[in-house]
């Protein structure tokens, strides 16, 4: 069986892991998305992503974040 704790521990870790991939500036002056954690009200979604920087649209998508215990592994081009 699991540890709770560590179950816990690695979720805020996914988590935290979503955030600055997902608010990643990518070279320019604002971020693609604006993330906004929803916690534990939605169980089918963790955020509501605003897309930023559309002219005169409310575009926004829903996230889920699921975590693994296996190590974070980026490829030798950087990605991840």
């Amino acid at each position: 069986m699991q540890n709770p704790k560590a179950t816990n521990f690695r979720g805020s870790r996914g988590e935290a892991i979503f955030l600055v991939k997902v608010m990643d500036f990518c070279g320019l002056s604002l971020p693609y998305f604006d993330a906004h954690f929803m916690g534990d009200k939605f169980p089918t979604f963790d955020y509501i992503v605003n897309i930023v920087d559309v002219n005169n649209v409310s575009a926004l998508f829903f996230a889920q974040v699921k975590t693994s215990s296996g190590k974070y592994e980026t490829w030798s081009d950087g990605k991840s």
